[in-house]
């Protein structure tokens, strides 16, 4: 039953007042509703751009340094796709001066372009090893300053969109806010003729549209609740409007989901990327400290890798670290973290676990690559250090313990587990 059925319910006498109210009430409803689509539709296309472009800007920094820390100078010409996209984006972004000003656009434009141009520039020539130490100081500050200007307009520009988006929410709900004003009033009136109906279905309608009301600023905000979906008992106009705005919640769910995954995720081995696994260390080490159960680091670094990828090319390499990987996945428990550290190097956090169960992990691992085949690669090595917390310890601390029991396992010969000062051989 719809609203308007279930006000034909009530006394002749009050339909016939309430004629005129209803059908007014109706068009404003259907024109708020289409309204507040429009908008939801616009500001969040515009929001999807903006925040597309922050993480597209954070990976290019990534990339850059990444590249001249491997020194793969493909890593770097690979960015100007990422280049080509933020530049789309902000066209795209233009193309609403109603609502981002054109010379904030025109200055993030240009200062990201200013930004690319010198990161490019300095990264190619570090890795030519460019002595020109004078030229790397000035390049460094500009790429920093322009970087920064490129960082403040990205997020200056995401608070302006959600800044709109909410004074033209607010607009809108103040119409409804009116309307729902007017049917109070004349509610009073008739009171004593329908005070059951009308108050029900007043309270319910107020209650419904608070609730959206309340998720759309949620979402405009950038802060969704995705744990549970509005509720509405009846089949009408309103549970219609709710049935959708549940739709585009499930829709909008799975978007930052995927997002969420793509941003820990390491696309060539599947593994946690760098920043989940720092993420990850922390969070652990802090539960370590505080059940005092003991942590285990694992540092695995791929022997000989860039020989690899220097005699058999990039495509033999990523197949290294693809099986590599894998050999990882399937010589740990469940509860173990596995990540990405960098290049060929990997990172393995284990809980609650002793020393020596770790080290014959490490040399089960160790064992298994050693034996494993690489295909054209063919026999692939990996050294391995292992450092575990103490009290009082910093994730700088851990790391850097095995950090240097990796160092020495390379320094011994590689193909080894080397553990604080004690080696385990073969």
């Amino acid at each position: 039953m719809t609203i308007f059925q279930k006000m034909l319910m009530t006394p002749f006498l009050s339909l016939t007042i309430y004629t005129g109210l209803i059908l007014f009430g109706l068009q404003e409803y259907t024109d708020n509703n289409k309204e507040i689509e429009g908008l939801s539709e616009k500001y969040l296309t515009l929001l999807d751009l903006s925040n597309e472009n922050l993480r597209l800007f954070k990976q290019i920094v990534v990339q850059f340094k990444d590249a001249v820390l491997a020194g793969e100078r493909d890593w770097v010409t690979n960015t100007n796709e990422f280049k080509i996209q933020i530049n789309t984006n902000i066209d795209r972004l233009a193309a609403s001066p109603e609502i981002l000003e054109s010379a904030l656009i025109s200055q993030l434009r240009h200062d990201f372009n200013q930004y690319y141009t010198n990161a490019l520039t300095l990264s190619l020539a570090l890795l030519k090893n460019d002595r020109e130490f004078s030229t790397h100081e000035k390049l460094i500050h500009t790429v920093e300053q322009y970087s920064n200007l490129t960082t403040s307009h990205l997020k200056h520009q995401k608070e302006q969109i959600k800044i709109r988006l909410t004074q033209a929410i607010e607009h809108s709900n103040h119409k409804l806010n009116q309307l729902l004003a007017w049917g109070t009033g004349i509610a009073i009136l008739l009171l004593l003729i329908m005070v059951s109906v009308t108050t029900q279905l007043s309270l319910s309608t107020k209650r419904s549209f608070t609730q959206v009301i309340d998720r759309m600023k949620a979402l405009a905000e950038g802060n969704p609740d995705f744990s549970r979906r509005l509720q509405h008992p009846h089949n009408d106009e309103l549970g219609y409007l709710i049935h959708w705005f549940n739709k585009l919640s499930d829709t909008l769910e799975h978007d930052y989901s995927k997002i969420q995954k793509i941003s820990i995720t390491d696309k060539l081995t599947q593994l946690s990327n760098r920043t989940h696994s720092d993420e990850f260390l922390r969070r652990q080490l802090t539960d370590s400290s505080e059940n005092n159960s003991q942590l285990v680091i694992i540092i695995a670094d791929i022997d000989h890798f860039k020989s690899i990828n220097d005699r058999y090319g990039h495509l033999t390499g990523d197949h290294v670290l693809r099986e590599f990987s894998m050999i990882l996945k399937h010589c740990t428990r469940v509860q173990d973290f596995i990540g990405r550290w960098g290049g060929e190097e990997f990172i393995i956090v284990m809980p609650d676990v002793g020393l020596d169960q770790a080290i014959k992990n490490a040399e089960r691992l160790r064992t298994t690559i050693e034996q494993h085949d690489f295909g054209e690669a063919g026999q692939v090595t990996a050294s391995f250090g292992i450092s575990f917390g103490i009290e009082g310890d910093t994730q700088e601390g851990i790391m850097k313990r095995a950090d240097l029991c990796l160092y020495k396992a390379k320094q011994q010969g590689r193909n080894q587990v080397v553990v604080d000062n004690r080696k385990i051989t073969d």
